[in-house]
């Protein structure tokens, strides 16, 4: 039976979105101006000023992605597309390009990397060994209804992770924050990790 970290399950609504907002993560760590001005957002409304944003939400507006989101989708994608320019390294899935015979050679071979939700999520990657937020203030981000104010705490919260985060897992955090569902899997995440003092 073939494992479940070698079949790809999209963490935005499909795969074909998960390529796009990866591949648009890593051209902006190339584009070093872009990925400065994103970065010197401190609000969602002042990402949607940046050049690097609108290629994004064009691309995802394309496939269809953003008139699928519930609030303001404008709004969401300029949130995600700003914190994602904070993050320096990907610790988490990275989607295949294309669903090819020789990527599916390559994805069932005993080297390949993890693709799909078997991999460390974000919920994870605040707890365990090196917990990134106390239970009091993981607890505090969870009862967050605001945008602006859960731009903040994540930029803070991305600084604490060593700019080191499963880049999908957070944008799909970031995108669906407004579903009960998200939280509850960041729950899940942060509290069936195990820490060293458990």
């Amino acid at each position: 039976m073939e494992s479940a970290t070698h079949n790809y399950y999209p963490l935005l609504r499909t795969i074909e979105n998960d390529r796009t907002v990866y591949e648009w993560w890593e051209e902006l760590q190339d584009d070093k101006g872009g990925r400065a001005n994103l970065r010197r957002c401190s609000s969602p409304v002042e990402a949607t000023f940046q050049p690097a944003y609108h290629r994004l939400i064009s691309e995802l507006r394309r496939q269809g992605a953003v008139t699928a989101l519930k609030d303001d989708p404008k709004l969401t994608i300029a949130a995600m597309a700003g914190l994602l320019a904070h993050i320096r390294t990907n610790t988490g899935v990275v989607p295949r390009r294309e669903n090819t015979p020789e990527n599916e050679k390559e994805a069932n071979s005993p080297d390949s990397e993890p693709t799909g939700r078997g991999s460390r999520t974000f919920g994870q990657t605040l707890s365990g060994d090196a917990e990134v937020l106390s239970e009091l203030r993981f607890r505090r981000l969870l009862q967050t209804d605001d945008q602006d104010t859960l731009y903040r705490t994540m930029i803070r919260v991305i600084r604490q992770c060593n700019y080191s985060v499963p880049l999908l897992s957070f944008a799909a955090t970031i995108v669906f924050w407004e579903e009960d569902r998200t939280r509850q899997q960041l729950a899940f995440g942060y509290y069936d990790t195990p820490r060293k003092d458990a």
